[in-house]
């Protein structure tokens, strides 16, 4: 049965219209656009369109045309959604290490940006790889870093995605009281929000639905299963539509009424056909495969098991290929067939192990490292940086202190050479007029003493007063 425990991979995303229409549009747009950011983004569109339909190697060819703009346009936000989607395209072909690589090139970037709610759906990316390596407790470190940063950015709608998440931990690891506590957590948060036409709030209704299913509450699985059919009906979301119809096909499944878990298995074949979704329908082959193997159609099982494959073997979804194999075993192996059920079971056990192998587990591990240590690099260049900054803005302010001293000096220096100069015209001013005082004293001490020679020549060829009184005065006599 299509048991779809849905983990939220973020992409550039959009429902409604028909995909074809949209995505000829685009095509149209980026043939007459200039190569700027709008080109940028609307490949970014076009390649999540093509996630979506299961055209992988498109999408990739987009991304990377993405991605090579967005870094000579120095365009860091494209270039982070860029390198999530080509993550997100790595994740549903099954190869992880690639995937997680990706999602952390994108991690970086966004930290860098501080684009805090961007960072919130590749952390919950990220979480996901974990997840489906079954790496829980790594999973959940990145689930729970998410529900700290919506705290952080006082955004609490934004924990509906990531409670999902812990929820599907759980889930996986049989933990269904957790589960379910983590779900309706979620669900809380839509319940209290006025918006309640939401993808991620029909994700968490299904995921409730598989809890039920589980404990075998067929009715309450059934409530949950058209609460999300509801929505998605609302929004126009034939693809969300699909994975509930198959849902409810799984329960019908569960309780042997195989008409009408074919029934709804068709209509969701139908709708992922409809909207060009190729992942989509490997999962409606597989599954309907998996309904006329229990009720002993053989033949129409095995017919669609290998449609499945050949559909999953040409999109690259390795993890549907595992079920197939898995299918073909079993079908095999029901109609008595056991060296063909044995061959069926080899694969099914080589691709398993391709999918969680110790290979792989390595590659991530020595990925991890390689993200803490890019971080770590970052952070040590950030700071190398703010130190330079630092030394840069002392620097210009001791050359500023240095030019202001420098020309205070000069100033001085040009005031003491004017005053010195001053001076010395002063002193030889002072000099000439020292020299011409001396020479006007010796001129009148020249005048002086020819007045005092003559006087005293005067004084020897003149008789006196006396002399001259007594001569009259014998005259008078």
């Amino acid at each position: 049965m299509k048991r779809v425990l849905s983990i939220f991979i973020f992409f550039v995303s959009f429902s409604g219209i028909s995909q074809n229409k949209i995505i000829d549009s685009l095509q149209t747009v980026l043939k007459i656009s200039k190569e700027d950011t709008n080109n940028v983004n609307a490949r970014l569109a076009l390649a999540s369109f093509l996630i979506q339909k299961g055209d992988y190697d498109t999408a990739l060819y987009q991304l990377k045309k993405t991605e090579d703009l967005s870094e000579k346009l120095h365009y860091k936000k494209g270039q982070a959604g860029a390198f999530n989607n080509i993550g997100a395209v790595n994740y549903s072909k099954g190869n992880y290490p690639r995937a997680l690589e990706y999602f952390k090139k994108s991690l970086l970037l966004k930290k860098e940006l501080g684009n805090y709610k961007s960072l919130i759906s590749t952390l919950n990316n990220i979480g996901s790889i974990y997840t489906s390596q079954g790496n829980y407790l790594k999973a959940l470190e990145y689930y729970f870093e998410t529900i700290a940063i919506c705290d952080k950015i006082e955004e609490p709608k934004l924990k509906a995605s990531p409670y999902n998440n812990i929820g599907l931990v759980y889930h996986y690891q049989k933990d269904e009281v957790n589960a379910l506590k983590y779900y309706l957590m979620s669900l809380y948060i839509f319940e209290k929000s006025a918006n309640k036409k939401n993808l991620i709030y029909a994700t968490v209704l299904n995921n409730i639905a598989l809890i039920y299913l589980d404990q075998k509450s067929y009715e309450t699985a059934m409530h949950y299963n058209y609460k999300a059919v509801a929505i998605r009906e609302e929004l126009g979301d034939k693809q969300g539509l699909a994975q509930s119809y198959g849902n409810m096909a799984s329960v019908f499944g569960e309780q042997k009424n195989y008409v009408k878990a074919l029934e709804f298995e068709y209509k969701a074949l139908k709708l992922d056909e409809l909207i060009g979704d190729k992942a989509g329908c490997t999962l409606n082959y597989v599954n309907l495969g998996k309904i006329y193997l229990e009720s002993k159609n053989y033949t129409e099982a095995f017919a669609f098991a290998k449609k499945s494959k050949e559909i999953a073997s040409e999109i690259g979804e390795l993890r549907c290929i595992v079920g197939c194999e898995k299918l073909l075993f079993m079908i095999c192996e029901a109609k008595g067939k056991y060296e063909e059920s044995l061959n069926h079971y080899k694969k099914y056990i080589s691709l398993l192990d391709s999918l969680i192998n110790e290979e792989n587990t390595k590659k991530i591990v020595r990925l991890e490292m390689q993200f803490d240590f890019n971080k770590k690099e970052a952070a040590t260049k950030l700071e190398q940086e703010k130190k330079e900054a630092v030394s840069t803005a002392e620097s210009k302010k001791r050359k500023i202190i240095i030019l202001s001293v420098s020309g205070i000096l000069l100033l001085v220096i040009g005031f003491a050479i004017f005053a010195y100069r001053n001076f010395l015209q002063k002193q030889k001013a002072n000099i000439e007029i020292t020299k011409q005082k001396e020479i006007i004293e010796l001129k009148q001490k020249e005048i002086l003493d020819s007045i005092r020679y003559a006087k005293r020549i005067q004084t020897a060829l003149l008789p006196s007063e006396k002399f001259i009184e007594r001569n009259l005065n014998k005259l008078n006599a």
